[in-house]
């Protein structure tokens, strides 16, 4: 699996006024804004979506309190910046930008986890911000699928139930999930399901039970990182008398259980070492990143992600683009120790080789050297991916094997 050149654009916010969407061409690196500033977009280049429905504060007096249908009004504290640390997270990972939606609309004005009567409970202004929030998300996922065929879309939610962890959302019922592997397996058409398109993808390879609590499931791989999460095959479902949430209005519309390849999940975070400080948010958001990429890796899900580039050009503020920079990695499967050779001399390079639960397990700063050998002799048996960072972002990665 090689892994050619992710870039990235560093560019001014601009505002948009008004509700241009059809018409509007979104830059990644810039920031867009819908009527008054309740509704923002972060264009992105990854197949990667996040959207904060319930993280906003604002509370504007043209717009009335909801009370329709007894609707839940709490703020999911933070989670708007979570969203942001997860497109620095993303950029520190592969040199792009991820596509992020925040509501900055207190919830007890507008819900846009909630169809628009109940999310809006009738008011014009605020209905006029719920359209906003899903047309930018439309507009991410359509941007996804022309670049990409496919790609993920993850809520990004706050609980304050008693158990800390993290609360995964694949639309799959709390009754369901206490079911056995080959129960839920074996009815998994009959069940609501947000990541049907990775199913349908590997039908010989994957099952229901595999993807959501399995050994390379998220869920899985986030508990082994200090974050516990249910389901995963540490905590495989929340007893009956827990509460829990199985994922929402927004998991539901735009994960790909009622088909397209859009793949879906609600992660209900725990506050406390999750949303709490800005480090903890910032830790979070590194680790989230990187298990995400190595769940997209192992099932292979994005093609363009892997052989392509998620922009063509290298910018920064102070100059124009920058020269790519190809790296060749040999033997691969490696016998002992691996060489590299960079197509051209760069000044302050970084080495770092992930491990398929994304740690890093060493790094090393190549200098201004065109080639470089690295002893792996230590190294344990398996699949380990190289990259190659400059001080502007992720340059190249390598996928090798060591047999040993």
């Amino acid at each position: 699996m090689f892994k050619c050149l992710f870039l990235f654009f560093i560019c001014p916010v601009l505002f948009l006024n008004g509700f241009l969407l059809s018409a509007q061409s979104f830059l990644p690196g810039q920031t867009y804004y819908g009527a008054n500033q309740y509704i923002e977009y972060h264009p992105g280049t990854l197949p990667i979506i996040f959207s904060a429905p319930h993280g906003g504060l604002v509370t504007p007096s043209n717009i009335a309190d909801r009370t329709c249908n007894s609707p839940t009004v709490v703020t999911d504290s933070n989670t708007s910046d979570l969203a942001m640390q997860m497109d620095s997270a993303c950029l520190k990972a592969f040199g792009c930008h991820a596509h992020i939606i925040i509501c900055n609309l207190k919830r007890t004005k507008l819900d846009c986890n909630r169809d628009v009567v109940n999310g809006t409970c009738g008011d014009p202004n605020a209905t006029q911000a719920w359209n906003e929030f899903h047309s930018y998300v439309d507009t991410a996922v359509q941007e996804v699928l022309k670049k990409y065929g496919g790609g993920i879309y993850i809520d990004l939610h706050g609980q304050g139930h008693p158990i800390q962890r993290l609360e995964l959302g694949y639309l799959i019922t709390q009754t369901d999930l206490n079911r056995t592997d080959n129960s839920l397996d074996t009815s998994a058409n009959d069940s609501t399901f947000s990541m049907r398109h990775l199913l349908a993808a590997h039908p010989s390879a994957l099952t229901l039970s595999k993807i959501i609590r399995g050994p390379s499931s998220i869920g899985t791989a986030l508990a082994a990182r200090g974050y516990p999460s249910v389901p995963s095959q540490q905590d495989p479902f929340p007893a009956m008398a827990d509460p829990y949430f199985d994922g929402g209005y927004n998991t539901n519309r735009y994960g790909s259980d009622n088909g397209g390849t859009i793949d879906g999940l609600q992660i209900e975070s725990n506050f406390t070492g999750v949303r709490d400080t800005p480090g903890n948010r910032k830790k979070f958001a590194d680790t989230l990143i990187s298990v995400l990429h190595t769940f997209l890796d192992t099932y292979d899900q994005f093609s363009p992600l892997n052989l392509g580039t998620c922009n063509s050009v290298l910018t920064d503020a102070a100059g124009p683009a920058k020269a790519d920079v190809e790296l060749t990695l040999f033997p691969n499967p490696v016998c002992g120790s691996v060489s590299l050779r960079f197509s051209s001399r760069q000044q302050h390079l970084q080495i770092r080789c992930i491990d398929m639960t994304g740690q890093c397990v060493f790094e090393l700063n190549a200098g201004d050297q065109s080639e470089l050998t690295i002893p792996l002799q230590e190294l344990a048996s398996g699949c380990y991916f190289l990259n190659l960072q400059s001080e502007a972002g992720l340059f190249n990665r390598k996928f090798f094997i060591t047999p040993h």
